[in-house]
């Protein structure tokens, strides 16, 4: 017969309670014989699904007002690509740097022209209240510059992070997507 006492020692205080009371202690909808991949991923979906949801008091209310893609012939005849991003800080945080997800998108195409996170820093910040517009070019030899897309491509955007001038970042509601979401259900056993 085992040793309650060396149980206790190798288990922890939790570990022995929820073995006494014959809980597995896996999250609800996680098997108790979950490989620690699963559950890591698990854990970590879980927990940025959290903190999106939590820092959207803080960062909700920062929000692309308005995006525009566009193209402009180069000497060299390349057409630059343009993104134009009005962004409207409706938080009480002064922004100095935030990320979204850029998506270059044309009717009738099934795969995005470019997907790329984008990071973008605001020198002064955006004060709380106020509206600033930016404009964001590739250099010459990224994947964004490389796409090739018709000029009937549009931009699509989603802020990731945003990042305050405390040096406090926080999390959009880009950073947990719908296949976030359905990773999570899916390995929580939702059908």
């Amino acid at each position: 017969m085992t040793d309650i006492r060396s149980v206790a020692r190798g288990m922890g205080a939790m570990g022995l309670l929820l073995a006494l009371a014959g809980c597995s202690g896996a999250p609800e909808g996680a098997g108790a014989s979950e490989d620690p991949a699963t559950a890591s991923e698990r854990a970590g979906l879980v927990a940025r699904r959290d903190q999106v949801a939590a820092d959207q008091a803080a960062v909700g209310a920062f929000r692309i007002a308005g995006t525009r893609y566009r193209l402009e012939a180069q000497d060299t005849g390349w057409n630059r690509p343009y993104l134009d991003l009005v962004m409207e800080n409706g938080t009480a945080l002064t922004v100095t740097r935030f990320t979204v997800q850029a998506s270059l998108e044309s009717p009738g195409r099934a795969q995005p022209w470019m997907q790329q996170a984008l990071q973008v820093p605001v020198p002064g910040g955006i004060a709380p209240g106020a509206t600033h517009t930016v404009t964001l070019t590739p250099s010459p030899d990224s994947p964004w510059a490389l796409a090739n897309a018709t000029p009937e491509a549009a931009m699509k955007v989603r802020v990731l992070d945003v990042t305050a001038s405390t040096g406090q970042l926080y999390l959009g509601d880009g950073s947990f997507s719908p296949d976030d979401a359905r990773r999570l259900a899916q390995l929580d056993g939702a059908p």
